[in-house]
């Protein structure tokens, strides 16, 4: 029975259903004028074994104890109690009134509770329902806030790997840019000192041009005087006159020679050189030294006559010139350099060959460089 009862009072429909149905019996029951707290009389206990009256009364105090504040054990307590008294009844009349009077106020005072745990249940799945949804939110939420946090760490990261890129650009930069300083005020010196150097040369070479054009026209001037002087010993020689065979003595014939031999060289020495290239070291030195240069083949004419071949056979040995060590080069009054003596005697007197021309190359005068 009390599974039943449990069974039909889980839905609210049929708990209404119920209690209309318990209304009225408990009415029909007091209009009888049967109560749940009135004494038995004698005729009814005799109807009933004693442990069923027992029993009757024991589930009829357990049943009205309970209220919506009472605990569970009590509840199943009260049940158990109605379920022995519903075993021993026979179907008596007045016993089963007093049960059903006490049952319905059972369910007066236990029908609220039963609607209010069901609409509890329901509250109760709701809430479960939206806190599975919570705790779905609540996970979404924290895998999305380890991805933030994971994104955040890397974007530190990251902040600190730019910051350290930062710091080493900027160390670099400042090093490029002392380099570029230095390089700046280097390339600013070598400019400076190559204008200068540039300044120099240009000056220089304007120098060296004049100098040139000078040169030239000295040059040009002194082929002129050469000209002329060459011209005037022509002229001279021609008026030479030759003296007698007779007159001439063996002293007289090697003085003649030696005068021959000096007015050759003075001939060589001054006779102008048509070939003579200026700027052309090579082809004036060429020509300088085919000039100087005479062979033991090539023997130039005397100035002067030589004698008659009627004079005496007898072979006279020229005497020996004067060995001279005098120096022509202009003295200045700068300091000369001291020479050693071995220096000294490289320096010795021209020599001269048999009919007193001059063996090899002479230098005339000191060496000169003329640049053009």
């Amino acid at each position: 029975m009390w599974t039943w009862l449990l069974h039909h009072f889980h839905n609210p429909i049929q708990l209404s259903f119920e209690e209309k149905i318990l209304s009225n019996l408990q009415t029909a029951i007091r209009q009888r004028g049967f109560a749940s707290n009135q004494p038995h009389d004698e005729s009814q206990r005799e109807l009933y074994p004693e442990s069923v009256l027992r029993h009757a009364e024991h589930a009829s105090e357990r049943i009205k104890i309970l209220s919506p504040k009472s605990s569970a054990e009590n509840l199943r307590s009260a049940g158990h109690a109605i379920q022995q008294v519903v075993d021993g009844l026979h179907r008596e009349p007045c016993a089963l009134e007093t049960l059903l009077v006490s049952v319905a106020e059972f369910f007066q005072r236990v029908a609220p509770v039963f609607a209010s745990a069901i609409i509890q249940r329901e509250e109760i799945v709701t809430v479960r329902r939206g806190l599975n949804q919570l705790r779905e939110i609540n996970q979404h939420l924290r895998e999305d806030g380890e991805k933030t946090e994971r994104l955040m760490q890397r974007a530190l990261e990251a902040a600190d790997q730019a910051r350290k890129e930062v710091v080493s650009l900027r160390e670099r930069n400042d090093q490029l840019k002392q380099h570029i300083e230095t390089s700046k005020k280097e390339f600013l010196t070598q400019v400076s000192e190559k204008s200068k150097e540039a300044d120099g040369l240009r000056s220089m070479m304007i120098a060296h041009k004049d100098k040139a054009v000078r040169q030239k026209a000295k040059i040009a001037e002194l082929r002129q005087q050469v000209a002329v002087n060459i011209t005037t010993i022509n002229d001279l020689t021609r008026l030479a006159v030759k003296p007698s065979v007779s007159s001439q003595s063996p002293h007289w014939t090697g003085h003649s020679r030696r005068a021959s031999g000096q007015e050759d060289l003075k001939a060589s020495i001054f006779e102008p050189d048509d070939t003579y290239e200026f700027g052309n070291s090579e082809a004036n030195t060429h020509s300088t030294s085919d000039y100087l240069e005479s062979g033991p083949s090539t023997q130039q004419p005397a100035l002067l006559p030589s004698p008659s071949s009627r004079s005496s056979p007898k072979i006279v040995t020229p005497q020996k010139m004067f060995q001279s060590d005098w120096n022509f080069r202009q003295y200045d009054n700068k300091k000369r350099k001291r020479m050693s003596s071995e220096d000294r005697s490289k320096v010795g007197p021209i020599a001269l060959d048999s009919n007193g021309r001059v063996k090899g190359t002479v230098q005339l005068g000191p060496r000169q460089k003329h640049r053009l």
